[in-house]
């Protein structure tokens, strides 16, 4: 449904025919998808915790893997164990674990503009 929104929204903006498919829209317009933009942003909420770029309640949601070695998870978070059917739906679960599914190089960009052009990137060739 809010997809649906989202399109039209982009036909109205862009005074496009009613008729045209919702990837075309999207496409002309260079937007991407609801949901693309909603997976956009968990990349970089954990990219700003990771890089202490957010503010301190975010932080207490978060924990870093602690390794004293230079291993693949160094950059990595850990994933808290589910009480309930609710923390693995949750936006910090779902969050840990994109980005624990990113590369070591991906990882390891520090700055948030290199980060999101990599993340764009990513998104668009989806």
């Amino acid at each position: 449904m809010l997809e649906k929104i989202h399109v039209r929204a982009a036909k109205t903006i862009y005074n496009l025919d009613w008729y045209t498919p919702s990837d075309q829209v999207l496409a002309r317009c260079n937007w991407f998808t609801i949901n693309c933009l909603y997976f956009y942003r968990l990349f970089l909420l954990a990219h700003d915790y990771f890089y202490d770029f957010s503010p301190t309640p975010i932080k207490q949601l978060f924990k870093k893997y602690d390794c004293n070695y230079n291993l693949r998870r160094k950059l990595t978070f850990l994933l808290p164990k589910p009480k309930s059917e609710l923390l693995p739906r949750s936006t910090c679960c779902k969050a840990i674990s994109l980005w624990n599914s990113l590369e070591n190089h991906k990882r390891s960009m520090a700055s948030r503009s290199m980060f999101k052009n990599t993340l764009k990137r990513r998104i668009l060739c989806r």
